[in-house]
């Protein structure tokens, strides 16, 4: 057995019924190593181009990697894949906690499902064995209902990955939830799932499972000084309060999305900091498997919120805050868990929710929606009415049947002008950091893969990033500039294409292991981390340089996916009002010049400037043969 995996791949095909397993192929380790890497592979090779996302052709991939289920710290992670209903490319999410290495000890890397049931199905693995069954009686049932029943009839130690009733009802935002919470949120894979009426997958490991590494002892010496290191380090002392202790600081740097991102700040943002009303609903710290640190938080609410009974729960973190908070000018805490206790519940992505609530607020505002089409008034700052939308969207019910389809949809068929503020990159919604802010973030959104994304990049984060470029990979110093006492590397568009091209290999090549991305940020990308943890799981010898180019392999092929299915350069842009400085940031700047960016990010990644299609002479050096036979 090949260290790392259990080599073990199943493959669910709905229509017929049936279910067959195979090896993990040997050259796929190699070359994509695994999660949204092998994801890509089978996506780009079995996924007609030109078909419709809910087309039952359409591939769904939940795959772990070699670090799953090991000793490695912030190894927790799957990832999730399909042609996305929200973009018409690729549609890649991930995620943490407890189901995936379940997975991993139940004897199988990863889950390929194709084809359409007929009725509702779940997926159950026990100790290595699978089986359909049927899920009638969890169809309409939010995601903390199918996981209590699931748990209940198969066991307590059962872990549960499942859609709500918004990927039941197609909402093209629709997300994968597991752990009571945990969200492989972006790109509408949940809807994907909903179309093809499987519901759930079930897993416990039976008999005591473990992921076979090549060297133990080695492994668990560096992930006790790894797990030590990321937490004694200053990045973890503040990701120990969690995602939300960085709320106010964004804010005050003009990072923190307010009024539709008509704004840059808000004299009260600093409520949503974990530091201030936020601790009125804390409970407690929630670690994902093998996490020193803890991001996540559970809290209670005691009150019934616009139709949100009091609840316990996964609680928002910053993006969240973000989309549901500040970019609705809504900063009441209490409203902004409620309605990420929905989304979690009924299983939707909370930024692209929360991007269309913003979107519908300021059609409001603008007379483009009136109170007959919504059934109630829609004021900045409401957080009443914010619950209420989010649960609209959630059941296709009113509105919600048009918010439901995302921002280009939506937009298409309001028209009126409101193309201008249904803002997205591809169809996606803008996550809440601002690129007028980190310049860099403007080329991390335009061109990555998946539509707007602050995890395809590091872009957001520049001062931890100084050691990681220069010391790590190799790249010149004097080439990038980074932050200086005055914030002028923020905003500089020198060298940010180069250091793009790079954090996105990387970012894939994290993907794939996959890891938590807090990683680089803990001190752990100042030595040889990701190379030593790999050698001790697997055995092979790799490089960082190797890494990257893997990334790079991973980062082309998808590309090559979303040119196929018809996106086109003319796709990598922003909208025109984040090419704009928000009028009253503190710190008063220009706008990016994203064109600069993308010719420096297109020459680093050998694009054709004219097609935006990867050259064929690098899609051959990266062993993407059949690649470059394709596009050119």
């Amino acid at each position: 057995m090949n260290a790392g995996y259990m080599n073990k791949i199943l493959t669910v095909e709905l229509t017929a019924g049936k279910l067959e397993s195979a090896p993990f192929p040997d050259n796929w380790r190699k070359e994509y190593i695994g999660g949204g890497g092998v994801a890509a592979r089978i996506i780009y090779d079995e996924v007609p181009p030109q078909s419709d996302a809910f087309d039952p052709s359409n591939v769904v991939c939940i795959f772990t990697g070699p670090y799953t289920g090991t000793s490695a710290p912030f190894s927790g992670r799957y990832s999730v894949a399909a042609k996305s209903p929200l973009t018409g490319g690729w549609g890649e999410a991930s995620c943490s906690g407890y189901w995936a290495p379940e997975l991993k000890f139940a004897g199988f890397d990863g889950i390929v499902v194709k084809g359409s049931s007929e009725n509702p199905v779940y997926l159950w693995i026990n100790d290595g064995k699978a089986e359909l069954l049927p899920a009638d009686d969890l169809w309409g049932k939010t995601t903390t209902e199918t996981e209590n029943i699931l748990r209940k009839r198969h066991g307590g130690k059962t872990k549960v990955l499942s859609i709500g009733p918004a990927g039941e009802n197609l909402v093209r935002f629709s997300s994968v939830i597991s752990d009571g919470g945990r969200a492989a949120a972006r790109c509408g894979i949940g809807a994907v799932m909903g179309s093809k009426r499987i519901k759930a997958i079930a897993v416990i490991r039976g008999s005591k499972r473990e992921v076979p590494v090549a060297n133990k002892e080695l492994l668990t010496s560096l992930s006790k000084e790894y797990a030590k290191t990321a937490g004694g380090s200053p990045a973890g002392e503040i990701m120990a309060m969690g995602t939300a202790a960085t709320v106010e600081g964004a804010e005050q740097v003009g990072d923190f999305p307010i009024k539709n991102w008509q704004l840059g700040s808000h004299p009260e943002a600093s409520r949503l900091d974990f530091s201030g009303d936020y601790q009125k609903i804390f409970v407690k710290k929630w670690p994902c498997y093998r996490c020193p640190i803890g991001c996540g938080r559970w809290v209670k609410i005691d009150k019934e919120i616009a139709g949100v009974k009091p609840f316990e729960g996964h609680g928002p973190e910053y993006e969240t805050l973000g989309v549901l908070g500040g970019a609705l000018q809504n900063m009441d805490v209490e409203t902004v868990a409620a309605a990420n206790h929905l989304c979690n519940d009924y299983g939707m992505d909370t930024i692209s929710t929360g991007g269309m609530i913003a979107f519908a607020f300021e059609a409001y505002e603008k007379g483009i929606l009136t109170k007959d089409d919504i059934g109630f008034e829609l004021k900045w700052g409401d957080g009443e009415a914010v619950v209420k939308l989010t649960a609209m969207i959630a059941k296709r019910e009113g509105i919600g049947e048009l918010l439901g389809e995302g921002p280009v949809k939506a937009s298409q068929k309001i028209g009126k002008g409101s193309e201008e503020f249904a803002l997205h990159v591809k169809g996606m919604g803008i996550p809440a950091h601002d690129p007028r802010v980190y310049s860099g973030v403007a080329l991390e959104y335009a061109v990555s893969n998946r539509g707007a994304c602050h995890l395809q990049g590091f872009m957001e984060t520049w001062q931890s990033m100084d050691a990681f470029f220069a010391d790590e990979f190799g790249m010149d110093k004097a080439e990038i500039a980074f932050w200086g006492g005055d914030y002028s590397g923020l905003h500089s568009d020198q060298g940010k294409g180069k250091a793009v091209a790079l954090s996105m290999a990387v970012c894939n090549v994290l993907d794939a292991l996959p890891v938590c991305k807090f990683m680089p940020f803990l001190d752990l990308f100042s030595g040889h981390e990701i190379t030593n943890l790999t050698k001790a799981i697997t055995g092979m010898e790799i490089t960082r340089e190797t890494l990257v180019t893997i990334g790079e392999r991973m980062v082309n092929l998808k590309r090559a996916f979303n040119i196929r299915c018809g996106l086109t350069k003319g796709d990598d842009r922003l909208p025109q009002r984040l090419l704009q400085p928000a009028p009253d940031v503190l710190d008063k700047h220009g706008a990016p010049n994203l064109e600069v960016q993308m010719k420096e990010f297109y020459e680093a990644m050998s694009w054709d400037w004219e097609t935006g299609k990867p050259t064929e002479k690098r899609l051959r050096e990266l062993g993407l043969e059949d690649v470059a036979e394709d596009l050119w």
